[in-house]
């Protein structure tokens, strides 16, 4: 939340301002000592600093729950999210650990066909299951229908699971092919470094990108 509020702020203000100048700002007129700052009191030095309120915005994403808008803010930085390639295989919305059923996504095909928390999965089409579920389906096509022979507080039940294809897991965030002057402002004032610059024999800009992996001041 707190990048999101610093781009939102740099945004606004054409990169005048960011989230560390709020922070200045607040503990200057709201030491510690003083029992710190509330939230209005940060709404009304956002609203100073940037010349507009952000009430909006809290209602939306602190007090609220719509969806971040992670990969709009990370644009404002002349960056952008990709997906990594879905694991091989299929997936059937549950973990398994030692046999026992661990979680059950509530929006997978497991859940709906009736699979329980702490189930015991005994087999899988009849064959013994004794290894990784992971490694079990990696060669299994979506839309596969699967018999999962289970026990439930010992009684034994046969549940038929469709397979669904595998969801993205991991995403990298790169930098963008042609930056604007906006963007490489905000990239080298937030990170406090210069826009990387490409390396001699790059390909033209109608070429096909490659990844531009993006190192943060935490990265080792």
């Amino acid at each position: 939340m707190s990048f999101l509020l610093d781009m939102e702020l740099r945004r606004r203000t054409g990169n005048g301002v960011s989230l560390d100048d709020v922070l200045r700002d607040l503990y200057t007129a709201h030491p510690l000592a003083a029992g710190g700052y509330t939230t209005a009191d940060l709404l009304a030095s956002l609203q100073h600093l940037s010349g507009s309120s952000f009430e909006a915005f809290f209602g939306a994403f602190v007090e609220g729950t719509e969806p971040l808008p992670v990969a709009e803010t990370v644009g404002i930085a002349g960056l952008e999210l990709r997906p990594a390639a879905p694991k091989p295989g299929s997936s059937l919305g549950l973990a398994v650990s030692g046999g026992a059923v661990r979680t059950v996504r509530t929006d997978g095909p497991s859940f709906n066909a009736g699979v329980e928390v702490d189930d015991q999965l005994v087999s899988i089409d009849g064959i013994p299951f004794h290894d990784s579920l992971e490694d079990r389906l990696g060669s299994v096509a979506a839309g596969t229908a699967l018999r999962l022979g289970l026990t439930r507080r010992g009684e034994p039940r046969t549940i038929e699971v469709t397979t669904v294809p595998n969801g993205v897991e991991r995403w990298t965030l790169e930098r963008v092919r042609d930056p604007t002057e906006g963007q490489r402002a905000v990239f080298e004032t937030w990170l406090g470094q210069p826009w990387p610059a490409e390396a001699p024999g790059h390909e033209p800009t109608d070429a096909a990108p490659k990844p531009h992996p993006v190192s943060t001041p935490d990265d080792p």
